[in-house]
C-alpha cells in the first residue's frame, strides 16, 4: 500500500488504465455470442452489447500504449530487460500455453492435435494468448527501439510513430479486403502491426495539447462509427456478405482498424492525462486501494478469464440455456464473470510457486 509520501511519484492513471482495459477485454468475449449474430441484429439486447463490445475495444491498445509509456524510457540493460521479459511473459506463456491445450481437449473435447500444437506456436494463435505473443516482441526490440529514439529528434519520433502505426493500419487493411489467406502474422510478425501503439506510448507520455486536438468529440465520435460500422457488418452478413469479416471477427472491430485507432487514442490521451481523474482517485484512500489490486491482477485475469468463461457456460450460465430476458441475463453473468475472475486471479497471484506462472516475482 502506498504511503502519503509516495502519492505524488503514483501514476495512478496507469492503473486505472489497467482495469478499464482488462475489464474490455472480459466484456469483448463474454458479449461475443450476443453482439456477433446477425439473427440479434437490431434488438435491445443487441445494442446494449455492441454499445459495451464497442466502449471495450481499446483494450488491448491500452494496454499496449501503457506498456510503452512506462518502459520505453527506462533506463535499464538488456540483460535485466531479457529478465524480465522471460519472468513476466515468455515463462507464463508456455505454462498456460500447455494448460489450455489441454484444457480445450479434455475439459471442452476440442480435436486437437500435437500438430495443433506446433502449428499455433508457429502462428502465434495461441488461443488468447496471442496477446502474449505480441508484448515478448516488443519486448524483445525494447533495448533497440529505446537506443533509435534516444538519439531521435522529436520530427522522427513523430514520423516513425506515424510510419509503424499506418503500416499496422494497412496490414490489417489488405488482409481483410485484398488478400484474405495472405500469411500476414506469425510468432515472429504477430507484434510488428501493434508496434506504432507502442510508440504512440511513448509519444503520448506528454499531453499533445499544442495541437489543439479535441479528444472529447474525437472519442465520442468514433465509438459512434465503430458501432454503426458493427451494425452495418452484422446487416451485411446477414445477406451472405462476408467481405468485412474474417475468423468471426469484424474488420471495424479490429483494433487497427482506422475506427478503433482514433478511440484508443483518444481515449488513452483523456486517461493518462486527466487531472481531475488523479484527483479523485487519490482522495480516497479505500478507492486508490481497490485499483491498486485490482490493477496488480490484471495480467492473471487475462490468462485465467477463459477457464472462467468456460467453466460458467458449463454450468449453464450460457444465453443459450439460461432461459431469463437477455438484458438480465448480460448484467448477472458480466457481474459473476467479473467477481469470480479477479477474486481467483487475486488469490492465486499470492500463492507460492503458483503465482510464477502469472509472472510474480518467487
Amino acid at each position: 500500500m502506498l504511503h502519503k509520501h509516495n502519492l505524488t511519484s503514483y501514476l495512478i492513471q496507469a492503473d486505472v488504465i489497467r482495469v478499464l482495459a482488462i475489464i474490455g477485454t472480459l466484456t469483448i468475449h463474454y458479449l461475443y455470442p450476443i453482439y456477433s449474430r446477425p439473427d440479434f441484429l437490431g434488438g435491445t439486447s443487441w445494442w446494449v452489447a455492441a454499445f459495451l463490445n464497442t466502449l471495450a475495444r481499446p483494450s488491448i491498445p491500452l494496454f499496449i500504449m501503457l506498456s510503452g509509456s512506462l518502459l520505453i524510457s527506462k533506463n535499464e540493460s538488456v540483460n535485466a530487460n531479457l529478465k524480465r521479459t522471460v519472468q513476466r511473459l515468455v515463462v507464463p506463456f508456455g505454462i498456460w500455453a500447455v494448460v489450455y491445450f489441454f484444457w480445450n481437449v479434455l475439459v471442452m473435447g476440442h480435436a486437437l492435435t500435437t500438430f495443433d500444437f506446433v502449428s499455433m506456436f508457429a502462428t502465434g494463435a495461441v488461443f488468447h494468448l496471442y496477446f502474449l505473443v505480441i508484448l515478448i516482441g516488443l519486448y524483445l526490440f525494447l533495448p533497440m527501439i529505446r537506443a533509435i529514439l534516444s538519439q531521435a529528434s522529436s520530427e522522427i519520433i513523430n514520423y516513425l510513430v506515424e510510419l509503424s502505426l499506418g503500416a499496422g493500419i494497412v496490414l490489417y487493411l489488405v488482409q481483410y479486403l485484398l488478400v484474405p489467406n495472405f500469411p500476414l502474422l506469425n510468432s515472429f510478425t504477430i507484434w510488428f502491426p501493434y508496434l506504432g501503439y507502442f510508440l504512440l506510448g511513448f509519444l503520448l507520455m506528454k499531453p499533445l495539447s499544442n495541437k489543439k486536438i479535441p479528444y472529447k468529440w474525437l472519442y465520442l465520435g468514433s465509438v459512434i462509427v465503430t458501432l454503426l460500422l458493427g451494425y452495418l457488418n452484422l446487416f451485411l452478413l446477414s445477406k451472405g456478405i462476408t467481405i468485412f469479416m474474417k475468423n468471426g471477427i469484424s474488420y471495424f472491430d479490429e483494433y487497427l482498424s482506422p475506427n478503433v485507432v482514433l478511440m484508443s487514442i483518444s481515449l488513452y490521451q483523456l486517461l493518462y492525462h486527466s487531472s481531475s481523474l488523479r484527483k479523485k482517485v487519490l482522495s480516497s484512500a479505500l478507492i486508490t486501494r481497490a485499483i491498486q489490486e485490482l490493477a496488480r491482477a490484471a495480467f492473471a485475469v487475462y490468462i485465467i478469464h477463459f477457464i472462467v468463461l468456460n467453466i460458467l457456460d458449463n454450468l449453464g450460465f450460457s444465453f443459450e440455456r439460461f432461459q431469463i430476458n437477455l438484458l438480465l441475463f448480460i448484467v448477472l453473468k458480466g457481474l459473476i464473470l467479473f467477481i469470480s475472475t479477479f477474486s481467483a486471479a487475486l488469490i492465486l497471484i499470492r500463492l507460492p510457486f503458483i503465482k510464477l506462472a502469472f509472472g510474480e516475482k518467487p
